[in-house]
């Protein structure tokens, strides 16, 4: 009788066994944990088999939720086109660093009687929630936002997640107390203007919160129902300082009544407001933009000086490039991105 010695992950060397790791941590990538995974194991009295079980999530310390599905390969060369396929699946597979199937089954009918229990789906089933802490304190973290508790012992993970969750916040905290260097910007009630960069966006159903950094390192945050912004974004935002408040150890100001665009202000800018409050204006000037806002229409001009205007107007048929003089009181004084701009009301408008 012909004999054959069947070829095991152990007659290979690491590389190899690294190249298969990747294999199937990449086609991992982008999937969903929350259904279960499959896991490819070396079973077998000389472990000769590479076996396939479904392992699913159940939230019952009693229910084993390893299931076998089928012996695959007793060849390991066929292991990279069996990647390949399984990839395809929505599911994620491991191929497990554990010896075999058995000790897994050992290890689950030892631990379900523990009164420590320990998680039962995910990456990181059969640990503990202490043990996931020591190598991964992000995923439990995920972990206490995201797990519904069903039953005693899962109520008790639920609990022991939520109370090392307050501790990761609390060491964030003391770490960013320890290096931040921001400081609250202008004072309450006090009208900014600033550049600064967007850092992060929480999406909300009505709204969203935007974190900015200006070039100082100072902290500011803005709700937003408005403004398509992205992380990266450099921008120009003018706003009413409302609070200084304290989120994670960094200062931040929020800021409300906001106006944000993506275009820089003029660095040094030379225009004057124009006449007193309440004093009449009468100059040439010419129409640099329009703004249509409803049945009202902003006009932007721009004196032979360089002095900037606004007005509302309804009455006028003006044109970019216009050039008009321009009679009205002088209501405002006020910047916008920078520039001075004096508001004229009560106005009497004609081309030139």
């Amino acid at each position: 009788m012909r004999t054959e010695t069947a070829r095991t992950p152990k007659e290979y060397n690491d590389d190899k066994m690294a190249h298969i790791y990747e294999l199937f941590e990449k086609g991992n990538e982008g999937k969903s944990w929350n259904m279960g995974y499959y896991i490819i194991d070396t079973t077998g009295e000389h472990r000769v088999f590479f076996t396939l079980y479904k392992f699913k999530n159940s939230n019952s310390a009693y229910v084993n939720p390893y299931t076998f599905i089928k012996n695959v390969t007793s060849d390991f060369e066929k292991l990279e086109d069996i990647a390949q396929k399984i990839n395809s699946q929505p599911i994620p597979v491991i191929v497990s660093g554990c010896d075999n199937y058995a000790a897994k089954v050992c290890e689950f009918r030892n631990r379900k009687n523990s009164p420590n229990p320990f998680v039962k789906f995910g990456k990181y089933a059969g640990k503990t929630i202490e043990e996931i802490w020591a190598i991964d304190k992000n995923y439990v973290v995920w972990f206490a936002n995201n797990f519904t508790p069903k039953g005693e012992s899962n109520a008790i993970l639920s609990n022991q997640a939520n109370e090392f969750k307050k501790l990761f916040f609390t060491e964030l905290t003391e770490k960013n107390r320890a290096t931040d260097t921001s400081n609250y910007l202008g004072k309450i009630k006090e009208r900014l203007n600033v550049d600064a960069k967007v850092t992060s966006i929480k999406v909300n159903a009505d709204y969203s919160v935007i974190n900015l950094i200006t070039k100082d390192g100072d902290n500011i945050f803005v709700y937003d129902k408005e403004y398509g912004l992205a992380v990266g974004d450099d921008v120009n935002i003018i706003g009413t300082a409302t609070k200084h408040v304290e989120k994670l150890g960094k200062k931040f100001t929020y800021l409300n009544r906001i106006y944000i665009t993506n275009e820089k202000p003029i660095v040094a800018d030379t225009s004057n407001y124009l006449g007193e409050i309440n004093g009449s204006i009468n100059v040439d000037a010419k129409v640099t933009s329009i703004e249509v806002n409803g049945e009202n229409k902003w006009i932007n001009l721009v004196t032979k000086d360089g002095d900037n205007i606004f007005v509302y107007d309804e009455d006028y048929a003006l044109s970019v490039g216009d050039d008009v003089n321009i009679i009205g009181t002088a209501k405002k004084h006020l910047q916008k991105l920078g520039k001075k701009f004096t508001f004229l009301i009560q106005i009497n408008l004609n081309k030139l």
